[in-house]
């Protein structure tokens, strides 16, 4: 967890989509602008849905490739992996299936905002946004 925590996001990001692609041949290409500060939690949530991502396309998307794509910019940061797999009906996948469950309570634990889109034969785009708290919000 320490590695995590003291490493940058988009190194982080990188070395999953290099694991990706060594384990599962699917090349993965990660573009990270700009430098993320972000808190230990807000990190770690981030990374643990980007890895859940995927690893669904490693495992079920049947993806020739993917893309992850980090924008760090001062209080905002945006995530987004999509991949050209076969995709799935969003609304036929039950909230636990695919992790969906687990990544919609890790975003929903750091206020941030998740969309998962995908049609069957269309690919999958998941993407997350997270805005730092307001002044005067500490918690």
């Amino acid at each position: 967890m320490a590695a995590l925590i003291e490493a940058k996001m988009g190194d982080l990001l990188i070395q999953l989509g290099e694991s990706i692609t060594g384990r599962a041949r699917v090349p993965v290409q990660v573009s990270v602008f700009g430098e993320c500060a972000l808190s230990p939690d807000v990190k770690i949530a981030m990374y643990r849905i980007a890895q859940e991502s995927l690893n669904n396309v490693a495992k079920h998307s049947g993806a020739s490739k993917a893309e992850v794509w980090l924008e760090c910019k001062p209080g905002h940061v945006s995530l987004r992996i999509t991949d050209n797999g076969k995709g799935f009906s969003v609304s036929d996948v039950s909230a636990q299936s695919l992790g969906t469950g687990i990544m919609r309570e890790r975003a929903a634990g750091i206020g941030a905002k998740l969309v998962i889109n995908s049609k069957p034969g269309q690919g999958t785009e998941i993407s997350l946004e997270w805005n730092e708290p307001g002044e005067g919000k500490h918690g």
